[in-house]
């Protein structure tokens, strides 16, 4: 794709966001000389002791709590090519527009930076030196491309980053146009603007930049963006100590404007939703494939074990498999930025706020970055031969059931889950087996596979109806899934997942060994209550013999 093309397909992407935000385009021509802040980072951690540039550092909850008043403040981070775009073809920028731009390529800007501009749905801009590809702490190839399939745009920052004003004309152009040249055959993206080291340039510099095509460059000098200097664009400086009022008076205005903007969310409270429920709506977001007001077969549940690599994987589903055939269009169910997994790439991320919605299993469609909007865009296509898309809820970095009550929808269970067994194992561990069926029927081959009850209870009950062991719960399902370190505690051996010929066996570890040789030999019932998400339960009695040999 040429950069003509690229710029073009920004513009496009830009207009419809503006559009959707209520402006009109001709409005965005009027602002199209808008100054835009662009921010400058260089490293997200604590400053060591014994750092020489001890100013260059900003601590990851600096980092984080900016972020935050950054957004509470309706502030929308957008690349330094929006911006150009918006200056010179009068494509549209948030009403607070902010870039959001990192030097020099510290591995920090990957671990540190990324997650916190990612759960935003938020671009960055890398200033990338390429030297620093191949020293300790500095990003590697990876990481680059890591931050590419984020959305974010890079950028050049020389070769070595040398004081430019400083080198005769062929040393210029290697450094300058050279640079240029690597980023663009090693990463396969446009490398459109370019970064002064330490801030040294003048005429000559300039000139040399212009000649290698760039579209402009950034400063240290502090101060708005403004299309008047394309090549002498200027930056705010994020130092150590800043924090988040030393940020808001570099950008002019308050540090706290409402108690609302001072206050930060409880701790595991959700601060986005796909769409706010009314008393109307018994679901907040629709199916991913048409017709998405029809309740589509779930062959996999969320929650069922997952054994791969011959048992060296194992870990919670954490999502559904909605099945439809090979090829069929998937759409976005959320309106934001859609991004392509890193490691895997039939796998498509779609990101707005803290909500992050992803689709396994499917051939892209989009690019990453693009803004997408819910059940209009196709994000790809189920790919070949697993006839399903694996799709997932992720709220604040934890994993939500798709199928919880106000969630996916329309959705409705007429099943119930039964129990089918409670046995002592040969270990001596108590084990409980539970089943449930699809609410609606899985086409062939996935036809008739049993799925896993979202809520399983247990209790041990004495002579004369004596309570031994009170209701204790082995699972629960129903909103989220536990870490997968707890995937050997709460599953016992032999719990195996569905496949085409062998079906699924749902065996939980109710009580080990243990706890069970304390209790006296004798006659007991173990009493089992398994429920799905929409409340349809059963309850089983099970007679258990404990004796000591």
């Amino acid at each position: 794709m040429t950069t003509s093309r690229i710029t073009s397909a920004v513009a496009l992407v830009a207009t419809l966001v503006f559009a959707s935000c209520g402006h009109s385009a001709s409005n965005a021509a009027r602002t199209r000389h808008t100054p835009v802040p662009i921010l400058m980072y260089h490293v997200i951690e604590q400053a060591p002791a014994e750092a020489p540039y001890s100013q260059l550092y900003v601590s990851e909850p600096d980092f984080a709590a900016q972020m935050r008043w950054l957004e509470r403040n309706g502030y929308q981070a957008v690349t330094q090519r929006d911006v150009w775009a918006h200056w010179h073809r009068g494509a549209a920028l948030p009403r607070k527009p902010v870039v959001i731009s990192f030097d020099d390529g510290y591995r920090s800007v990957a671990q540190a930076a990324l997650p916190h501009l990612r759960s935003r749905s938020w671009p960055g801009v890398l200033n990338l030196t390429v030297k620093n590809l191949r020293v300790s702490g500095g990003l590697t190839d990876f990481d680059v491309r890591t931050l590419i399939s984020s959305g974010w745009e890079l950028a050049s920052h020389t070769l070595t980053h040398p004081d430019l004003t400083t080198l005769d004309d062929a040393a210029l152009t290697r450094e300058v146009a050279s640079s240029r040249k690597a980023l663009r055959a090693r990463f396969r993206v446009p490398i459109d603007f370019f970064c002064y080291p330490s801030g040294r340039f003048d005429e000559r510099v300039i000139r040399s930049v212009r000649r290698a095509g760039y579209l402009g460059a950034t400063t240290t000098v502090e101060g708005l963006a403004r299309p008047g200097q394309p090549y002498e664009l200027r930056r705010i400086r994020v130092s150590a100590g800043d924090g988040v009022a030393g940020l808001a008076r570099k950008l002019g205005v308050p540090a706290f404007t409402s108690s609302v903007q001072a206050s930060s969310p409880a701790s595991g409270t959700s601060t986005s939703a796909p769409r706010r429920l009314t008393a109307a709506e018994s679901y907040a977001y629709r199916w991913p494939v048409k017709p998405f007001d029809r309740q589509q077969p779930v062959r996999g549940f969320f929650g069922d074990p997952r054994i791969a690599n011959h048992g060296g994987s194992r870990q919670f589903h954490f999502g559904i498999d909605i099945s439809a055939p090979n090829g069929t269009p998937v759409y976005a169910t959320l309106t934001g930025r859609a991004y392509i997994h890193p490691l895997h790439d039939t796998t498509i991320l779609v990101v707005a706020g803290s909500t992050e919605f992803s689709y396994w299993h499917v051939v892209p469609a989009i690019r990453p970055g693009q803004r997408v909007v819910a059940y209009k865009t196709v994000i790809g296509h189920i790919e070949a031969p697993y006839e399903h898309v694996h799709f997932s809820e992720r709220q604040g970095g934890r994993y939500l059931n798709p199928l919880r009550r106000g969630a996916l929808g329309p959705y409705s269970d007429a099943t119930t889950p039964l129990v089918r067994s409670a046995v002592l194992d040969p270990d001596g561990s108590l084990v409980g087996e539970a089943y449930d069926e699809t609410p609606i029927a899985v086409p062939r081959p996935w036809h008739d596979l049993p799925i896993m009850p979202a809520v399983v209870r247990w209790r041990l009950v004495g002579k004369h109806g004596k309570v031994v062991i009170g209701w204790r719960t082995a699972v629960d399902f129903r909103f989220t899934i536990p870490d997968a370190s707890e995937f050997d505690r709460i599953w016992a051996h032999g719990v195996a997942q569905n496949h085409v010929r062998a079906p699924g066996r749902y065996r939980l570890t109710l009580a080990g060994a243990s706890e069970l040789h304390s209790l006296h030999a004798g006659s007991y019932v173990v009493e089992i209550a398994v429920s799905d998400t929409r409340a349809n339960a059963s309850r089983a009695r099970i007679p258990l013999e404990l004796s000591r040999s």
